[in-house]
Order: structure tokens, then sequence, then C-alpha cells
């Protein structure tokens, strides 16, 4: 009989772990381990060598990622990894080799795909900062209109109070799918629940 996968959830920009509360008690009633680990929001690299690293200390025996928005390109780097057996794509991105997120987004009518950043997003150096970094933090306005549009109003307030950080910079910066993988996978959303 085959080992069970633990299942790791891995949720884009501006949101935080919590926003995979409602499809976790559904996988735990189907029998699976369920874990949804901070994703650190520093940049692809960085980001995909956490959850990498996150798989090697806290999974043993089979591992389905599943990623969500920037998220899909988090795992598709740190899927190269552990015992992972599968990747899930929930509405994520899918990165070519040499492609960057924002590439992905330029002309795409996104809230995000603008020539001005500022227009959407409200910038914070943080400490330590390298040169031209900043946090990005949607504006309420964008988070209204363009990213909980569709939520109940109880969660798309709590949508805009913890639109969290991603670095600015760091959204075009490389790497996209690793050398040697190529993957084109069809469109895949779940439901919205909550």
């Amino acid at each position: 009989m085959p080992e069970t996968p633990t299942i790791v959830l891995v949720h884009g920009a501006w949101a935080d772990s919590s926003s995979w509360n409602a499809v976790i008690p559904t996988l735990q009633a189907e029998g699976f381990t369920v874990l949804a680990p901070p994703n650190e929001l520093r940049g692809l690299t960085s980001d995909s060598a956490y959850v990498a690293s996150f798989l090697a200390q806290r999974t043993s025996g089979p591992v389905v990622l599943v990623g969500h928005s920037y998220g899909g390109a988090v795992i598709t780097n740190a899927g190269l990894s552990g015992d992972v057996r599968a990747l899930v794509y929930v509405d994520a991105f899918i990165p070519d080799e040499g492609e960057t997120v924002l590439g992905i987004l330029d002309g795409s009518g996104s809230a995000l795909a603008v020539a001005d950043p500022t227009t959407v997003l409200d910038l914070a150096g943080y400490p330590g900062a390298p040169e031209g970094a900043a946090d990005a933090w949607l504006k309420p306005e964008v988070v209204h209109n363009s990213f909980a549009q569709d939520l109940p109003s109880r969660i798309a307030g709590s949508s805009r109070r913890r639109s969290g950080r991603h670095p600015s910079s760091r959204m075009s910066r490389r790497p996209g799918l690793p050398r040697g993988r190529r993957s084109r996978a069809g469109p895949c959303s779940a439901p919205r629940t909550g």
C-alpha cells in the first residue's frame, strides 16, 4: 500500500498561511497530514530555499507541494529537493526558465501590471534591505478591487488588514523554472469557501 503523502500548502504574496484555513480541515478529514509554512516573501530564490529547508526538516516520506499565486513559482523551485511527488498549482504562476513573475504579468491586465508601482503599492524600507529593495503593501483600494473582490466582506476586510509584504525589487528577479524542468500545466482553481 503506498504511503500517504504530506500535503504542504504555500501561500502567495500579500497573504499568509491563514489563507489555507478553509482547505486544511477538509484535507485532514481525508487523512492527510497538512502543513502550511510561512512564505517569507523575500524573493524567489530565498523563498524557495526556505520552503525546501522546511520540507527537509519537517517532512519524511512523499510530499505534495501546493502553491497559490506567487507560491506556484516558489514550489516550482522548492520541489527539486526531498521526496516531492507532485506540484499542484492553484491559480498560480508557473514561470518558465528565464521568466519572472512581473514579466508574466506584463500586458495581462493585472492591477500590478503598471508603469508606476506606487499607484498600487505602498513601499517601506526594512532593516538590512539590499539597495533599492523595499517591502510592498497593496493599497487598500487594490485589495478591495483586484485582490479580494470575490470574497465575503468579512474576509476581504481581514485581507485588507493583513495584505502582507512582498519585496518590490525581487519580483522581477530570476530564476523561473529551474534548468531542465519544463512544465506547462493547465489552469487549476478551486472554489472559494468561507
